[in-house]
């Protein structure tokens, strides 16, 4: 009965793991001389639900 706590760190830590990897890595703003595509703009339209 004693194996199940390491067993189950081991587990634990074989999910966290791989999760760890995700995520955004690289920097927020686009690199110098480049032009950002956000934020974009929408066309506005104060009832989208109203057929036209």
């Amino acid at each position: 009965m004693r194996r199940q706590g390491p067993i189950a760190l081991l587990a634990a830590l074989a999910l966290a793991l791989p999760l760890s990897g995700c995520g955004k890595k690289a920097d927020l703003e686009p690199p110098p001389g480049e032009k950002s595509d956000y934020p974009r703009v929408y066309p506005y339209d104060p009832n989208p639900y109203v057929p036209k």
